[in-house]
């Protein structure tokens, strides 16, 4: 009986740790809307996408360090954000990036932002993992 209480328990912080998720992929969502931002430099995204959380009062973190190897661009609660754009880096360096930050407790789901048409997993080492191309909201 104890045990079935214990996977209830997990199933129960697995759905809210989901909601909580979307709620702030909505946050985001709102945030980005009717934005034109610079594709052409990482940084300046970086600042105008900290200037759109700032006008819908998001609080976030940047530039947070997950391990002594690893900075994340933004955390959003358990949400990790990384920015990609204008990179030569090959779909593959991407995915081992995103999987080295899904190893670590802080992180919960990550969002990827990036100018590249790229094809990522749902899921990568149980976390979800959410792609947001910008090119395409810049049209």
């Amino acid at each position: 009986k104890a045990l079935k209480i214990y996977f209830i328990i997990i199933i129960l912080i697995i759905k809210e740790s989901k909601l909580d998720t979307t709620k702030t992929l909505e946050m985001i969502q709102l945030a980005f809307k009717n934005k034109k931002f610079n594709l052409a430099n990482e940084k300046i995204l970086q600042k105008n996408i900290s200037l759109a959380f700032d006008e819908k009062n998001i609080s976030y973190k940047k530039e947070v360090r997950l391990d002594n190897q690893n900075i994340v661009d933004f955390m959003i609660d358990s949400l990790a954000i990384e920015i990609k754009i204008k990179t030569k880096l090959s779909t593959l360096s991407i995915y081992r990036q995103l999987e080295r930050y899904c190893t670590n407790d802080k992180v919960k789901a990550i969002l990827l932002i990036t100018s590249k048409n790229i094809s990522i997993p749902n899921m990568i080492n149980g976390k979800e993992v959410y792609v947001l191309p910008l090119s395409r909201t810049q049209l």
